[in-house]
């Protein structure tokens, strides 16, 4: 069971959102402004799956509820499940001014036949979710041990002489305080290699009082939840972010040994009061429950977005408006949350202000490194390794093909007296000074000048995976560089921006592309391709622009393409590269490759 659709009506400040669930990703995150309406999302699912929580004067829009009213005035909470044999049943939950008024649904089958459901049956299918709900502030562990306990015992502990037991809880007490012993000692066991996974001196335990005559009192009263840090024992004299994060990884291993697997997992912003070191470990620990729960967050950390698919990653953002209305004979303030449409061209420019996105880049030599020609090497190779979640290693600019000897040579001497060798893969185009400077560096490692350095040397492929044959390179006369390497589709669509930016028409990537490794054009790479089509489809004036001057790249051109080739949270980026990679895998393969120094 996955949740595939959630709508919300005339609750608080949103109107009327929709946020249409990828159920292949388990890890939605849903970012906004301060105030953009991220809470009040939260709140109503919270409020579809305990009804009693409702409170009209605050839930329901407060222009609506002071100046309309009327039936249309109150919170319709609608939420599509999806069903692991393609069954989708669709609950609405509305509202009156009093309470929870009505909750119908309709079963949708594969075979495009649908059922109404009765609103004992969508009570029932609800009941059978289990909703886990951790909000920012207010955390209080005596409340989280009431809420968990009638799940502790649905939980496989192996070892708990109370397993299958639960029945006999509140009748027999001794077998109570023995089982439930055991499964807190086992819970708090399991939890702190967790824990450890963030600070080795760091766990936690319950301690439990036996002398209690009322279940409620027990869980209530006489458990507490333990945070060791070598100081007090209390979980309340910790800080807030030692508070939160306990809290958070209780529910993660609560959830990781139930036995259902119809669970929703919803984090009111995970990222408050922890410091981005622990937030990154935290995320792997939230990203491993992904085939036992979906998990919902609201955030404002990149930690826990992704910026490379933008996958689950809802954008909110708050509309404030004013209307007449007669009730009242005075102009209303109206607040509506909507949902940034990221794949429009704003809403990529929007989601890239609002998660401050910038590069990154170490200047150190480090066990292993990637010595490139130029800055647009390092650019684009880099950007697909993020985009491909592979690492990124520590990238090194010659500044010219020419420079690279003499900085291999440099790097040797440095290490002369290190204890370290370090790695250096040596990237070349193939191109006239490419296989030149390849010559001197490969006659260089077979000499073993390199004594302190393990050095390798590789031409860059073309999209098609083609690259000479070392021991035949004496002849070879193409002209490709790293431009070729990109997807066409790409780097054609990178180039539109610049002739779009200087009022010319765009290219025809078909057009380029039916050419590249054609034998008439097999001695030409794509910025050639590309300049010839330029001037083709403006005929007039193309030549405002030169890509070209003798067959090569001009430096300024290939600079600006590559500083424009920013995949994070670029909806249309993306999209054409889940595209292109199906029909161009040896570039997917090759990236990988070089970050995993597998050559």
């Amino acid at each position: 069971m996955k949740i595939k659709t959630l709508k919300i009506s005339n609750f608080r400040s949103i109107l009327n959102l929709t946020l249409d669930i990828d159920t292949v990703n388990d890890f939605i995150s849903i970012c906004g402004q301060n105030n953009a309406g991220k809470t009040n999302v939260f709140r109503a699912v919270k409020l579809f799956f305990k009804p009693d929580k409702y409170v009209a004067v605050d839930d329901t829009p407060y222009y609506k509820y002071e100046y309309t009213r009327g039936a249309n005035a109150y919170p319709v909470i609608t939420i599509a499940f999806c069903e692991d044999d393609g069954s989708l049943y669709s609950i609405i939950r509305k509202f009156n001014l009093k309470s929870l008024c009505s909750t119908t649904g309709i079963k949708k089958l594969t075979d495009g036949t649908s059922k109404k459901l009765s609103e004992n049956e969508c009570n029932d299918y609800i009941d059978s979710i289990k909703f886990y709900f951790i909000e920012s502030v207010n955390i209080s562990i005596p409340d989280l041990i009431g809420d968990l306990t009638e799940d502790l015992f649905d939980v496989e502990f192996g070892r708990s002489v109370f397993k299958g037991a639960k029945a006999e809880l509140k009748t027999a007490f001794d077998k109570y305080v023995q089982g439930l012993n055991s499964i807190l000692q086992e819970l708090s066991d399991e939890i702190n290699p967790m824990f450890h996974d963030f600070h080795e001196n760091w766990n936690v335990s319950f301690d439990f009082e036996s002398d209690v005559k009322r279940f409620r009192d027990l869980i209530s009263a006489d458990i507490n939840f333990n945070v060791l840090d070598g100081s007090d024992n209390e979980i309340d004299s910790k800080g807030a972010g030692l508070q939160r994060l306990a809290f958070i990884l209780l529910h993660v291993r609560i959830i990781e040994r139930t036995k259902s697997k119809r669970v929703v997992l919803f984090i009111y912003e995970p990222d408050v009061f922890i410091h981005p070191g622990m937030q990154k470990k935290l995320y792997l620990h939230l990203k491993k429950l992904q085939n036992k729960s979906q998990v919902f967050v609201t955030t404002h950390s990149k930690v826990f977005i992704d910026t490379y698919k933008l996958s689950n990653v809802f954008l909110l953002k708050l509309n404030v408006d004013e209307q007449y209305t007669k009730r009242k004979n005075k102009n209303a303030i109206i607040l509506s949350t909507t949902n940034v449409a990221l794949n429009e061209e704003n809403g990529t420019k929007e989601i890239k202000q609002y998660l401050g996105i910038e590069d990154e880049k170490s200047e150190y030599l480090e066990k292993y490194n990637v010595l490139v020609e130029g800055d647009c090497d390092f650019k684009y190779l880099s950007e697909l390794m993020r985009y491909f979640k592979l690492d990124v290693p520590n990238y090194i600019s010659a500044h010219g093909a020419d420079n690279i000897p003499h900085q291999i040579e440099l790097y040797n001497s440095l290490y002369k007296e290190s204890e370290i060798c370090p790695t250096v893969l040596v990237l070349l185009d193939n191109d006239a000074k490419g296989r030149e400077v390849y010559k001197r560096v490969s006659a260089n490692i077979k000499k073993s000048q390199f004594t302190h350095l393990n050095v390798k040397v590789l031409f860059v492929p073309t999209c098609r995976g083609e690259v000479p044959d070392p021991e035949r390179l004496d002849g070879v006369q193409t002209n490709n560089e790293i431009e070729d390497f990109i997807y066409p589709i790409i780097f054609c669509y990178l180039m539109n921006k610049i002739l779009k930016k200087s009022g010319l028409k765009p290219i025809n990537e078909n057009a380029v592309s039916s050419k590249i490794g054609k034998r008439a054009f097999s001695f030409k790479g794509i910025v050639d391709l590309c300049e010839a089509e330029k001037n083709n489809v403006n005929p007039d004036d193309g030549n405002k622009i030169v890509f070209t001057i003798n067959n090569k790249a001009t430096d300024n051109i290939k600079n600006s393409i590559a500083n424009s080739f920013r995949v994070e949270s670029d909806f249309k980026l993306i999209t054409m590269l889940k595209k292109a990679d199906d029909n161009y895998p040896c570039i997917r393969d090759f990236v990988t490759k070089v970050s995993k120094n597998s050559f």
